[in-house]
């Protein structure tokens, strides 16, 4: 983890620096093991102090917050606290909830492949498709999550719509209704 901590018109002291690396290797690190850049700016407004978080994941997703306290570290400890909720949310994005592990969701040789005369079957996921409204699966996409998404349909007449919802080369967004 790369952490740059600057301050505009402040020192930014030893103690300060080690109390704001320990505070933000905890925070990500709880959620993300890989590699993040950090971005850390401390201001005076008036009489009070501003810490600034930027953090970049290798995920692409890029999170901000900020926190304002009499006290530096009070301020920074709003910050981290804004910047672990957010972290959070993006990890509980992120979560398969279906409740399988990847051993069960991984693909099985059939038993009967010894016979020579059926062709072999190399891979076969059943899986049933997930439901959830059309706003959702368009934010899922211009999140950057996912570059498509298959799902069924709620909010529709039709129980069993399928629909497909897609970024396209020219970076705008599109949807198939697919009758299932």
């Amino acid at each position: 983890m790369q952490i740059h901590i600057t301050g505009r018109h402040i020192d930014t002291g030893p103690s300060l620096r080690e109390h704001v690396e320990d505070r933000l290797i905890d925070a990500v690190g709880k959620y993300f093991s890989k590699d993040a850049d950090v971005n850390v700016t401390f201001s005076k407004v008036g009489h009070a102090f501003k810490s600034d978080c930027a953090v970049h994941l290798d995920s692409g997703m890029h999170l901000q917050a900020s926190g304002r306290n009499s006290n530096i570290y009070s301020s920074f400890d709003e910050t981290i606290e804004k910047l672990a909720k957010q972290l959070r949310r993006y990890k509980r994005k992120l979560k398969n909830h279906h409740g399988k592990t990847s051993e069960e969701a991984a693909p099985l040789l059939p038993q009967d492949a010894a016979d020579d005369s059926a062709p072999a079957i190399i891979a076969e996921n059943l899986t049933s498709l997930p439901s959830m409204s059309l706003a959702a699966a368009i934010e899922i996409v211009e999140e950057g999550l996912m570059d498509h998404v298959l799902f069924k349909r709620t909010g529709t007449k039709t129980p069993d719509l399928a629909c497909l919802v897609r970024r396209r080369p020219d970076g705008s967004i599109s949807w198939i209704d697919l009758a299932a």
